[in-house]
């Protein structure tokens, strides 16, 4: 994929010459992936956003008393989980990382925060993404564009 590998010689593999970082490269030359700026801009920004909302915030506060009441000290559900212990690498997690998601579901459950974050979010990504249209639109032209011309190729890589 890479160009790279024992079984490649010399930039050859099997005595054909292989391209400038092999499969991948050629792909990512001959497609490459655009940027959606604008995109990724609006979710960042309105993720913030939804973050300071009085309803998320007083909804985050409850789900940290709920927490607190369970044995937890956490004040927010996007907290370095690392400094409580919880290990997301591990393969498996311990009893006491089962005891503090079982509190945190419970606790997600009983405050709504679930539902009233991603609430507002939802509103706060209509109302972003109508100011924002015509950019997003430009930049979904470009993905579909990309798109199109892999589809091509690959069909006619099936047919050849």
């Amino acid at each position: 994929f890479t160009g790279s590998g024992p079984e490649v010689e010399n930039g050859t593999h099997r005595g054909k010459a292989l391209p400038q970082g092999g499969c991948r490269g050629e792909a990512q030359r001959k497609f490459p992936t655009p940027r959606t700026p604008e995109a990724q801009e609006l979710a960042l920004t309105v993720f913030e956003q939804s973050r300071k909302d009085a309803r998320v915030v007083a909804a985050v506060d409850k789900w940290s008393l709920c927490m607190k009441g369970k044995g937890f000290d956490r004040n927010h559900p996007i907290e370095d989980l690392g400094a409580f212990g919880i290990q997301v690498s591990s393969p498996t997690a311990s009893d006491e990382e089962i005891a503090q998601a079982v509190a945190d579901v419970e606790c997600k459950k009983s405050t709504r925060l679930i539902d009233i974050w991603s609430t507002q979010e939802s509103g706060l990504q209509e109302k972003a993404i109508k100011a924002s249209a015509s950019a997003l639109t430009n930049e979904k032209n470009l993905k579909d564009s990309t798109i199109a011309k892999a589809r091509q190729a690959y069909e006619k890589a099936a047919q050849g």
